[in-house]
């Protein structure tokens, strides 16, 4: 089982889901979501779990929590026009007759209990395919950098980078 590694940044702080707090936000999900497309999203990537939760994930900045930020997933043919419906069959025949992709994003935060999307300061993109085999997915670690971190982020990091020095 290989680590997941950032994208963007150094790899200097690991944590696994397991030993992060999943917790909910204020803000998110936003209201104008997919319903549909969350929950079988979800479900797809629940089916992964197991894995996804004691994979070793590396990020530049020290990570408390986590939750669910964003979900992409095929509709089903019957939610689809008709032209929608030709355009998928023309894209997986192109593709070699592949199922869809499912995407998920995890928003990951230097803090143990955060109130809104804004204090996230990277997130863990997990990539699999409909009805793919468990634990037959992708994932990368796509972090802030340091300029791009506000002064509510800094102060984040630098409490957690404190508390993790704690816990070592």
């Amino acid at each position: 089982m290989t680590d997941v590694m950032p994208i963007n940044g150094p790899a200097k702080f690991s944590f696994t889901f397991s030993n992060s707090s999943l917790v909910s936000l204020l803000d998110w999900p936003p209201v104008h979501i997919n319903e549909f497309e969350w929950k079988s999203g979800l479900k797809e990537i629940e089916r992964h779990w197991s894995i996804l939760q004691t994979k070793t994930i590396w990020s530049p900045w020290p990570i408390l929590s986590f939750c669910v930020g964003s979900v992409e997933a095929p509709l089903p043919d019957e939610h689809l026009s008709p032209t929608q419906r030709i355009a998928r069959q023309v894209i997986m025949e192109r593709d070699g007759g592949g199922s869809e992709n499912i995407k998920v994003r995890f928003f990951l935060f230097p803090h143990d209990k955060p109130t809104y999307q804004s204090q996230a300061v990277a997130q863990v993109i997990c990539e699999t395919k409909v009805g793919a085999n468990i634990g037959d997915l992708k994932m990368w670690v796509d972090a802030l950098r340091e300029e791009e971190l506000s002064d509510e982020n800094l102060q984040d990091i630098r409490i957690a980078i404190k508390m993790v020095k704690n816990y070592t």
